[in-house]
């Protein structure tokens, strides 16, 4: 399966580099952002607070979990404390002083790593405050209409660009309880989602460009028969290297990049789709990763490849093994405090299998990781 390996990388790596200059910043600090951990991380018994002993306990295991990781352990010195988030002093940690804490440590990194285009959101984020006109520690229906028309007029003066209302969060899909008014803890709640969805949008900029600028496998098969020879292959990765030299792309190292003879698993001197397919599909998990480790994106990282799901390693996945593996991970999932997907949402095996035999291949397999990611 080494070979599965390759010429995604070898094309990918070109489209990183002409990206990363302009979403290295915000996607370090949305990575920051994606691996902190939310209330629900810490409130173990589901009760809505966070008591002095489940916050120690989730951090000494995530300590343990990043250092196992390899990571770097905050210094416990610099860490916030129980106490510092605790603000009313109560011995529990609320939705809202949890959040608080969160944007605080948050602008905090901002303002030393100068990460301007998330930073500025954040700054420009209206508070509770800033609703609840009366003062009345609550934001009623009026307010949130007469705060939010103000701050989008004051917002159009400024050139800015209006928020449009059909996707902005409405006044009823804050209200979680339904009780006609907005309080403090449903308020910082919306602000954390929020915050946290721009975070994967910004997040997602950079390797949908390298989706997009992706040679395809009709790209290298010049003559149209249905297979890629060595000589094509040659001719497509110098014509494309050279192209990207004329733009200022930096070529890729011959000694690292993919060969030939490493994508052609079978070694009958061409590739197939099937082999480009599934080289395509597990480096662009390989890249994720890679990116992950630099700080530039998070979403990708815990996605199954191909032959995490092909558990007798014959180059395709049964109905049987994608039900096993799918519910594994659910549950290892679930384990780490991660939400599980909702099986009416998620893809079957039989939206995977493009030609209904019974199993999924790897151009399958990779067809559907693409529409998915496109489509998050």
């Amino acid at each position: 399966m080494k070979t599965t390996k390759i010429i995604t990388l070898a094309f990918l790596v070109t489209i990183l580099l002409f990206s990363i200059n302009s979403y290295s910043q915000g996607g370090r600090m949305a990575k920051e952002m994606q691996n902190r951990a939310s209330f629900d991380t810490f409130d173990l018994d589901e009760n809505g607070q966070i008591t002095a002993s489940e916050f120690e306990k989730v951090r000494e295991e995530r300590q343990t979990q990043n250092a196992k990781k390899g990571g770097m352990m905050r210094n416990k010195a610099n860490a916030p404390s129980f106490k510092s988030i605790d603000l009313d002093t109560d011995g529990v940690i609320s939705p809202s002083e949890f959040a608080k804490n969160q944007a605080n440590r948050f602008n905090s990194r901002a303002n030393t790593k100068n990460g301007q285009g998330m930073k500025g959101r954040m700054q420009n984020s209206a508070s509770f405050d800033t609703f609840d006109l009366n003062n009345d520690e609550f934001i009623s229906a009026s307010e949130f209409k007469d705060v939010r028309a103000q701050r989008q007029a004051q917002n159009a003066k400024k050139g800015g660009m209006i928020r449009n209302k059909t996707t902005s969060p409405s006044f009823e899909t804050i209200d979680l309880n339904s009780d006609g008014k907005l309080s403090k803890d449903e308020f910082a709640k919306n602000q954390a989602n929020m915050f946290n969805s721009r975070s994967n949008t910004q997040n997602k900029q950079g390797m949908i460009g390298g989706m997009r600028n992706r040679a395809s496998f009709d790209t290298f098969d010049l003559n149209k028969d249905e297979f890629i020879s060595a000589s094509e292959f040659k001719d497509v990765r110098t014509q494309r290297q050279a192209q990207n030299a004329k733009k200022g792309g930096m070529m890729r190292n011959k000694t690292t990049s993919p060969s030939f003879e490493t994508i052609d698993l079978n070694s009958d001197g061409k590739l197939s789709k099937d082999e480009f397919s599934k080289n395509q599909a597990n480096m662009f998990n390989s890249r994720s990763n890679t990116q992950n480790k630099q700080g530039m994106i998070g979403g990708m990282q815990n996605r199954a490849s191909f032959d995490t799901f092909d558990l007798d390693g014959n180059g395709q996945i049964t109905a049987s093994e994608f039900k096993k593996v799918r519910e594994e991970r659910q549950t290892q999932n679930a384990k780490n405090g991660g939400i599980i997907r909702n099986k009416a949402n998620a893809p079957s095996f039989e939206s995977i299998d493009l030609d209904t035999d019974g199993v999924i291949s790897p151009s399958e397999f990779a067809k559907n990781q693409a529409n998915r990611f496109k489509n998050k």
